[in-house]
C-alpha cells in the first residue's frame, strides 16, 4: 500500500522539518555523486509536547528554547537505501555514523517508526543493533461493493 513520493511532496511534507531538524543526526550516503541510501532523524518532539499540553501557548519559545537546549531523545523518521546498493553495507554504515553522531551531540536514546513484518533484512538490523520491539502495527484493507 505505498507509492512513491515525488519531489514536490517530499518537499511539502518536509518544508517545517527545518525548525526542528538537527543537522548532526541525519546522514545521506553518495556513491559516484547519486544517493545511495539516507536517514532522517529529528529529535523527539514528546516531551515538547507534553509541556505545552500539544497546544500553542504564549510560552511556547521558552519551553522550546529549554528543550532544545536538553533534549537527549532523537526519533528515525526515515530510511531507506536505493535498491542497487541494498545487500551492500550501506544501511549498517549509515545507521553506525548517525549512532556515533548522536552520542557526540549528546543523545541518550533513539527510536523508530514503524518497519513493515515483510522487511526482514530491516528487522534484521534493528535487532542487531539491540533495539527491542515496542508494539506490532497492523495494517487493514476492505474491498469497498
Amino acid at each position: 500500500m505505498f507509492v512513491p513520493v515525488s519531489a514536490e511532496e517530499f518537499s511539502f511534507q518536509a518544508k517545517d522539518l527545518k525548525w526542528i531538524m538537527d543537522p548532526r543526526i541525519s546522514k545521506v550516503v553518495h556513491y559516484q555523486g547519486k544517493p545511495a541510501g539516507a536517514v532522517i532523524a529529528i529529535p523527539d518532539l514528546n516531551p515538547l509536547l507534553r509541556r505545552l499540553g500539544s497546544r500553542l501557548r504564549l510560552s511556547l519559545p521558552w519551553h522550546y528554547l529549554h528543550y532544545k537546549a536538553h533534549r537527549d531523545r532523537a526519533v528515525v523518521i526515515f530510511q531507506g537505501v536505493m535498491p542497487e546498493f541494498q545487500g551492500q553495507s550501506v544501511n549498517p554504515l549509515m545507521l553506525g555514523e548517525m549512532a556515533r553522531d548522536m552520542i557526540a551531540a549528546g543523545y541518550k536514546t533513539v527510536g523508530g517508526t514503524w518497519i513493515a513484518d515483510e522487511n526482514h533484512a530491516s528487522l534484521r538490523q534493528s535487532e542487531k543493533a539491540g533495539a527491542k520491539p515496542l508494539h506490532r502495527l497492523h495494517l487493514f484493507s476492505k474491498e469497498l461493493s
